[in-house]
């Protein structure tokens, strides 16, 4: 069926081939000598993905406490791994670590929801937006009565993102 006034194809819908072709409705509504096309598809989305993992909140580490604790552990008398193998040496110093940050920082679960990754956002893209946003935070963490930083701070980033090329290798 046409999709233009004077005949002709102008307009395609072009679908998969493992998918049923669609019905596409062609509309005249009258504001142009082109057609309006009207489809559906029957796509389905995957379901997501979500990953339960355990995090430590890091900045919450008292390192004078881990010093502590350390000292005071299994690992740091002598006559509790005097009768050990390598094997025991490595399981005595993984338990004694665990306990001493399960007291610390504890681990928390964090769930994630998982999406893939496009094929073109490469080791290079992911470094670019790295320095990006190191270069904003340092901008935004700089303070604005401090005119000669804040100018310093602001030049950093302008510099660093003109030198982010094009993500593709």
């Amino acid at each position: 069926m046409p999709t233009h006034d004077r005949g002709g194809l102008f307009d395609v819908v072009a679908s998969r081939d493992d998918l049923p072709a669609p019905t596409v409705d062609v509309i005249d509504v009258g504001l142009s000598d082109h057609r309006l096309l009207r489809w559906s598809a029957p796509l389905v989305r995957p379901p997501p993905v979500y990953t339960t993992t355990f995090r430590r909140s890091w900045s919450r580490l008292d390192a004078d406490a881990f010093r502590t604790g350390l000292l005071s552990s299994a690992l740091c008398r002598p006559d509790d791994c005097s009768e050990l193998d390598v094997d025991g040496l490595t399981r005595l110093y993984d338990t004694e670590i665990t306990t001493l940050l399960d007291q610390l920082v504890p681990p928390r679960a964090v769930t994630c929801r998982r999406r893939p990754s496009d094929p073109w956002f490469d080791r290079q893209c992911r470094e670019a937006k790295c320095l990006t946003r190191r270069l904003e935070r340092a901008f935004r963490q700089t303070d604005p009565g401090d005119v000669v930083a804040a100018t310093a701070a602001k030049a950093a980033c302008r510099a660093g993102l003109t030198n982010v090329g094009p993500c593709s290798e």
